[in-house]
């Protein structure tokens, strides 16, 4: 069901950022030579992305134009380059802090996945498997090693304890049962 709702996530994300872009890139129309209509998602996004430069360096340009014509002083100048200086480190700032908590396990992207990984319930699943292999495992090596060896390593083989009382106490109780009658049949 996770990896669903992930995909329309991600389609629902791409289709967004087409249409997006498909009215952002008729700027385009005039420059680029390629029928717009025969334009890949990933060449809209980078002809988005080159109009957002060029627009900034446009605006860069108006404002060290009005500079130099004496439209603006030299504080306004210095004021609007520090203005510029502090917007890039927020967004500097908002981007690692982003991609800090995109990897946050309490509350980050993948944090549900971190949390069904460590859900007793999972944990279960995963050491059942591994069990039941193991055990299966030392009955066919019933054929090829000593049977008192064999013996030992199933006593060995006990449930580790997953952090949910009922599940560890029922599956400790299973697993000794189950490997008692093995034992027994031996």
């Amino acid at each position: 069901m996770k990896h669903i709702s992930v995909i329309i996530i991600c389609f629902l994300v791409g289709f967004v950022v087409y249409i997006k872009f498909e009215s952002d890139n008729m700027y385009y129309d005039r420059i680029y030579s390629k029928d717009r209509n025969n334009l890949t998602i990933a060449e809209r996004g980078l002809m988005a992305i080159e109009r957002e430069h060029d627009l900034e360096i446009r605006k860069e340009e108006a404002v060290l134009r009005d500079y130099e014509n004496g439209k603006i002083s030299l504080e306004e100048y210095e004021n609007y380059l520090q203005r510029k200086l502090e917007e890039e480190n927020k967004e500097n700032e908002d981007a690692l802090e982003f991609i800090g908590n995109l990897y946050d396990p309490e509350k980050g992207m993948f944090s549900g996945v971190y949390k069904m990984a460590m859900s007793p319930k999972f944990k279960k699943e995963e050491q059942i498997k591994e069990l039941d292999k193991t055990i299966n495992n030392l009955i066919k090596d019933l054929e090829n090693e000593n049977k008192e060896i064999i013996v030992i390593k199933l006593k060995q083989t006990t449930w580790v304890p997953v952090g949910d009382k009922e599940i560890d106490q029922e599956m400790t109780k299973f697993y000794e049962k189950k490997i008692k009658v093995i034992l027994d049949n031996l």
